[in-house]
């Protein structure tokens, strides 16, 4: 084996001696030169050490390329995580795996860290809950993968797939690692990189032979993982994959074939597959899904910007002249063949206006009312202030109005767009000469206008001493109108007559660029309605047979509506015809996720509740499952806090009664409206603060409200009521309509006596302020009878407030109390929490009755997701777009944090 000399410590000539501050990899390589050098009395040169496997490892860790430049791996982070891991340090990798507390030994880390960067290209994601070994990781690997290819195998598409083709299989990586260490310039590994190799080769143990031909680390992670993996297979397919990955298999393919096997062994759903069998299986439904839709959009992005109608037939009329002339016309709305049609004509007569482009002077900007056309768009498919292309095509020409926006031509859309993104046009005149001109060309400035010397035109009238001027030039002004007329004085002009073979020229000219035009636009045509034609047979193949073959692939309607939606624009023809499926898979999922009422299965639960245990709590503000996550999660100490009618006793729970029964119970006696009336007078007393229920809905406030009575009002009727519902309505005035509560469960308040100065406390789990603070506090002065309600607690994180007695549990009660008094203090607390667990077992089943239609449909929100998610794989979408589309699509989107599809990098 080599041995290592200190980093970019040049070879010397003759062996120097080391200094002490050389670490022990440079010692070793003095030694080794020493050696060979006979030492130092004899210079030998350099000679090329052995080949050594470790050093072959840390150049594929360091991804060395042959001109000594380091090139990005997947894998750079194995090696961190691995030497933070070995100096104790805890990293957020190392902790996500269970290694922060040293319970997993540096070789298993190794070997899960390089497994799962052999895996990902499959996006595998277990679960590393209780991995503290390799195997337990596998055997998590495979249950994952299991479930996936399960749900693959559903959709597996038959015999007539087609398969992938070979230009579009990723080939991995293939970064040249050279033997640096072999070489005399080489200059030693970073240590870290050192000790990594070392556990990697631990790990390969035979496999000498073979790392002499690894290329790059995917290479060595694969090595690693089939080796290690197949420790869960049948001995006789571990052995043969071994064998075949010690000599020249691929070992792409047999990283898939594992994965395969394993998840073969570890489910009974396959019943025995073979495994040859299962890996066809798999790579068809993978790779054909991916070939078919990655070509099926690369062709339905080549014409997804041409229009498939009139206007587009127009497009590629005025795209053909531009090219072969420079000329180009505005193209107008179309609403039916007939417009065509009116058009086609006007435009082969040329009574449609013609425009060619005008060269920009340097510095020159564009005048308001100059034409123009918009000729790119800064940022690909906007303008630079946002405009879409599609509203607002290339190619549209317009003007600047008064506002410096672009207005275009029979068009009601405008933008503000660049100079840069615009091209100066003027109007072609194609109309003949007339037989006598007048052309006029300014003198000298006239104090009447704002022409100047050199501007010219043709007179249009003349009086007696002046000439009318169309000003076809002029020269330093800038006009709104291109062609201004104004009356110029005559001594100001010069008037020269175009004879007739002048005229006759220009008109022959005319002529013939009014025939050259003419007979393009006539080809033009012809080319372009057969190419449209063609066009429009393309992409309903397109469509109709990519949908249909998407179909057979065993793709869901709803995730092959979300690809179109992607490679074709909004409102295609072809969505609402029933070619391409109506909805998205999103919409889907949405659908089902509108029958999850949590506030109704909320509602279900307190009445649930109040029927079985006669137990009256409020009915909580429910706007989704993770809030109605957090009342179920508090459920017990709602009930703990629950009312019951003042002065009627607790029913007794009928435990032969099946929850189903309990249900039908409540709402036949909702029926019968049996919620408690007071009498007609209204009499019963209420003090400030009294818990109330009402008995019948006013306003916003539905029957069951729980509230607290604060005052009499007058705003309903004589001798009404006014109360309080926290977190919902304040001063709700209800009329006589409110019956007085009381608590239905006697409270371990604890010792308040004995609530002295220093006393150690914290706010009660069923307290109105629990939340506030988590933390233990201390009292800062002491509780006594007859004295304030409150007292100030100081807590350790610096929070301070003050609480009702209520409010506070002793933290230390055995600080403050002894014998009997402290005995008597532990019987009641053991009591509560008995009557805690008795309460709890009681609400249990009431509460999964209450859930189990919302539990179906769950399930079923869940197994559409996973199919969308797979589907989507499948035909090439990365996790970060997919989880993308999810949340562009659904208003929540939590539950899939715990279906464990994702890995944890989507999420952040």
């Amino acid at each position: 084996m080599p041995r290592k000399r200190k980093a970019n410590e040049p070879l010397p000539e003759a062996v120097a001696e080391p200094e002490e501050e050389e670490d022990m990899f440079a010692d070793l390589l003095n030694q080794e030169i020493d050696a060979r050098t006979g030492g130092g009395q004899e210079e030998l040169g350099w000679v090329k050490p052995e080949y050594d496997p470790v050093g072959r490892i840390a150049c594929v860790l360091e991804g060395v390329e042959s001109n000594g430049h380091y090139a990005d791996t997947r894998l750079s982070l194995t090696s961190g995580v691995l030497i933070n891991h070995i100096l104790g340090k805890n990293t957020a990798t190392a902790k996500m795996i269970g290694a922060q507390e040293g319970n997993m030994a540096p070789a298993d880390l190794a070997a899960i860290m390089w497994s799962a960067n052999a895996v990902q290209d499959h996006r595998i994601t277990p679960r590393y809950d209780g991995v503290t070994n390799y195997a337990d990781y596998v055997a998590s690997l495979a249950t994952s993968f299991g479930q996936r290819f399960e749900r693959l195998m559903k959709i597996d598409m038959g015999d007539e797939t087609p398969v992938i083709p070979d230009q579009l299989i990723q080939e991995p990586g293939r970064n040249g690692t050279g033997d640096r260490y072999q070489e005399p310039v080489f200059t030693g590994f970073e240590p870290g990189v050192f000790m990594t190799a070392n556990i990697t080769y631990g790990l390969l143990e035979g496999y000498d032979e073979k790392l002499r031909q690894i290329r790059n680390a995917e290479e060595l992670a694969q090595l690693v993982f089939l080796d290690k993996a197949t420790d869960l297979l049948p001995r006789d397919e571990a052995e043969d994959i071994r064998k075949q990955a010690k000599a020249d298999g691929d070992l792409t393919k047999l990283v898939t074939k594992t994965i395969v096997g394993l998840a073969i062994k570890t489910s009974e759903s396959f019943n025995g597959m073979p495994l040859d069998e299962a890996v066809e299986k798999y790579e068809r439904v993978l790779h054909s899904r991916l070939a078919f839709s990655q070509d099926l959009a690369t062709q339905l992005e080549d014409i997804r910007h041409t229009r498939f109608d009139y206007g587009g037939m127009v497009e590629l009329i005025q795209k053909g002249l531009d090219e072969r002339r420079g000329i180009v016309f505005s193209i107008p709305r179309f609403r039916g063949e007939q417009d065509f049609i009116d058009f086609k004509h006007q435009l082969k007569s040329l009574q449609h206006k013609f425009y060619q482009a005008i060269e920009k002077k340097a510095g020159e900007r564009f005048k308001r009312g100059q034409l123009l056309r918009t000729i790119k768009a800064t940022h690909g498919d906007t303008y630079y202030n946002g405009t879409s292309v599609e509203e607002l095509p290339i190619g549209t020409i317009g003007k600047r109005d008064s506002d410096g926006d672009f207005v275009p031509l029979r068009r009601d859309l405008y933008a503000r767009i660049t100079d840069s993104e615009l091209q100066a046009l003027e109007e072609m005149k194609l109309e003949p000469i007339e037989t006598t001109r007048l052309r006029a060309t300014v003198i000298n400035g006239d104090a009447y206008t704002v022409t100047k010397k050199g501007s010219w035109g043709y007179v249009q009238d003349r009086t007696l001493n002046r000439f009318v001027i169309k000003f076809e030039e002029t020269t330093g002004v800038d006009y709104r109108d291109p062609h201004p007329t104004f009356d110029i004085r005559k001594d100001h002009v010069t008037i020269e007559e175009e004879t007739d073979a002048e005229l006759a020229a220009k008109n022959q000219k005319i002529d013939a660029e009014r025939r050259g035009i003419i007979s393009d636009i006539d080809a033009l045509s012809s080319v372009v309605e057969a190419e449209m034609e063609q066009l429009k047979a393309r992409k309903k193949d397109l469509i109709e047979g990519g949908v249909q073959t998407l179909q057979a692939m065993g793709i869901p309607d709803g995730v092959i509506r979300v690809f179109y939606n992607a490679h074709l624009n909004d409102g295609d023809e072809y969505f609402g015809k029933g070619i391409i499926p109506d909805e998205t898979i999103f919409s889907e999922i949405y659908r089902q996720q509108k029958q999850l009422n949590y506030t109704s299965l909320a509602t279900n639960v307190v009445n649930v509740l109040r029927e079985k245990m006669g137990v009256i709590i409020q009915t909580p503000r429910i706007r989704g499952p993770e809030s109605y996550g957090t009342f179920k999660a508090h459920l017990l100490d709602h009930v703990l806090q629950g009312y019951r009618i003042a002065g009627e006793e607790k029913p007794k729970p009928r435990r032969k009664d099946t929850a189903g029964t309990w249900i039908d119970n409540i709402k036949h006696r909702l029926q019968r409206k049996t919620l408690p009336v007071q009498d007609e007078t209204g009499a019963q007393p209420f003090a400030r603060g009294d818990p109330v229920l009402l008995v019948k809905e006013m306003g916003s406030l539905d029957a069951g409200t729980v509230g607290f009575y604060k005052a009499p009002c007058n705003s309903h009727e004589e001798g009404g009521h006014d109360i309080d519902v926290p977190g919902i309505k304040d001063n709700a005035c209800v009329g006589k309509n409110i019956v007085k509560l009381e608590k239905m469960f006697e409270e371990v308040v604890g010792p308040q006596t004995e609530l002295k100065r220093g006393a150690k406390v914290k706010i009660r789990k069923d307290s109105e302020y629990y939340g506030q603070s988590m933390a233990v506090g201390k009292l800062t002065e002491d509780y006594t009878r007859g004295g304030s309600e409150h007292i100030q607690v100081r807590f350790e994180n610096g929070y301070t407030n003050s609480y009702r007695q209520k409010d506070l549990e002793l933290v230390n009660p055995e600080q403050f109390l002894t014998g009997k008094a402290l005995k008597k203090h532990q019987e009641e607390v053991v009591a509560y929490e008995a009557k805690k667990s008795e309460l709890e077992q009681t609400i249990a089943p009431l509460v999964a009755e209450a859930e189990q239609m919302q539990d179906q449909v769950i399930g079923q929100i869940r197994d559409t997701s996973a199919l969308a998610i797979d589907s989507f794989r499948s035909m090439g979408y990365e996790d970060k777009d997919i989880y993308g589309m999810f949340q562009a699509n659904l208003r929540d989107i939590s539950y899939l944090k715990d279906m464990d599809v994702f890995s944890v990098e989507v999420f952040e």
